[in-house]
């Protein structure tokens, strides 16, 4: 997969082709305090010289977390600089380096979306969610999130440069299913405006800290566009192949 930078735990099973974010033992057991990032290869032109050229994109994933038997921490989408490194494991989902830190925005450079299945008393909400997180880990806006061990969860990010709206959806494709969704958040951000630089780095991260679950990123597909008020519009159009 010469377009993905694999981090960490993060590998492609040779048998399935999916992507594993962390490590397992002997026995098939995920290991704790492990972390596992996969991200597109190339950096993304988030946004131009020009104040009014910033990116709009739509990314697509499929991914299921085999809880074992508790769940764990989750797995996040981020948006980070082009040098960005995993992070600590467990709650800090693999994207900070330190408690202080992810909870001190001034010292970060980071957006993403969070499927969180364990609750940190000290930053989230009492239960389960989804959150959507700029550069620190307590979430700027939520929805509750009922998680189904073992099951394929669909999601679908998307970020519209005129609205400056980041937006959410997700849902089980099981059927019949209980909690099938969809489960939706958005946030108002203007992704220029929150310290990200021009080029960033797109990605998923995944972890344990105490608990163990199983990671596995099925597709992934990325497509945006960089759009100008100018006359001449200079638009760029990426996407990654969808990966089974």
């Amino acid at each position: 997969q010469e377009d993905l930078l694999l981090q960490g735990d993060a590998t492609v099973v040779a048998t399935t082709r999916k992507i594993r974010l962390t490590n397992l033992d002997s026995s098939g057991t995920p290991l704790i305090d492990r972390v596992g990032r996969v991200l597109y290869s190339s950096p993304i032109h988030l946004w131009g010289t020009d104040p009014s050229r910033l990116l709009s994109f739509e990314t697509s994933f499929t991914f299921t977390i085999t809880h074992y038997p508790t769940p764990a921490a989750g797995i996040a989408f981020f948006i980070a600089p082009p040098d960005t490194t995993p992070g600590v494991s467990g709650g800090l989902m693999g994207l900070f380096n330190s408690t202080s830190a992810a909870q001190d925005p001034s010292r970060n450079r980071i957006v993403f979306v969070e499927f969180d299945t364990y609750v940190n008393g000290a930053w989230d909400p009492n239960y389960h969610h989804i959150g959507i997180n700029v550069n620190q880990i307590r979430s700027s806006a939520d929805t509750p999130w009922e998680t189904i061990s073992g099951a394929v969860v669909n999601v679908t990010i998307s970020y519209d440069s005129e609205s400056k709206k980041l937006s959410v959806s997700s849902f089980y494709p099981c059927y019949p299913c209980t909690h099938q969704g969809p489960y939706t958040v958005s946030l108002d951000v203007d992704l220029s405006e929150v310290r990200l630089p021009e080029w960033v780095r797109i990605g998923i991260s995944g972890t344990n800290g105490a608990n163990r679950a199983n990671y596995e990123i099925l597709s992934w597909s990325f497509k945006s566009t960089l759009k100008s008020n100018a006359v001449n519009e200079d638009k760029e159009n990426m996407r990654i192949a969808q990966y089974v």
